[in-house]
């Protein structure tokens, strides 16, 4: 069994850095993936947050897109590294009877260029099911929930301003339902307070 690195992606970042994605055995008989600036030489072990590694992660695609770097982990099923877990999927009503609809939030973690920690935020995040096959159809921006007071003892004015990374930077969503026309939705703020 080989261990050094194997299948290898080259990109360039939007500031024209090369670099190159590939994965190998770092001598404990399970390949991880690493990613090698070519520029300067170093070399990073890729890992995905609060996630266990798995037997054998390979093949990761990168995806640049607004100037993010994503990793496609999976294309079959569709795994796209930014996005975490969410709520479970509810069925939205039938729109064709040959096809199933699914609606979730999911959560994505992005880095606050201020403080550096992660800034945890939902997305809706839509999938189709026809004949078993899975498609996802639609990934919102962030959704705010605007009306949303996050600590009674903050305005809600600090959202933009540099106390977000103290007052309003976990946004977790745990549940979502629809009664009639209107959506539940249940989500944990700083994992202390949950509306």
């Amino acid at each position: 069994m080989a261990k050094g690195p194997e299948d290898p992606r080259l990109f360039m970042d939007p500031t024209g850095i090369p670099y190159v994605v590939f994965n190998m055995d770092p001598g404990l008989g399970h390949r991880r993936m690493f990613m090698l600036n070519l520029a300067t030489k170093k070399i990073v072990a890729l890992r995905i947050v609060n996630r266990k590694q798995e037997e054998w992660e390979k093949n990761w695609a990168p995806l640049i897109s607004e100037g993010n770097l994503y990793f496609v982990q999976q294309l079959n099923p569709l795994t796209i590294g930014i996005l975490r877990g969410g709520t479970p999927f509810v069925k939205l009503a039938a729109v064709d009877e040959n096809e199933d609809y699914y609606v979730s939030l999911a959560r994505s973690n992005v880095k606050c260029f201020s403080c550096a920690h992660s800034i945890y935020r939902p997305h809706f995040f839509i999938i189709k099911k026809k004949a078993m096959q899975f498609t996802t159809l639609f990934v919102s921006n962030v959704v705010s929930f605007s009306g949303l007071v996050f600590n009674e003892t903050v305005p809600n004015q600090v959202y933009n301003s540099d106390l977000i990374c103290k007052y309003k930077r976990i946004m977790i969503p745990y549940s979502l339902s629809f009664v009639n026309d209107d959506a539940i939705v249940s989500v944990a703020i700083q994992d202390v307070q949950t509306k």
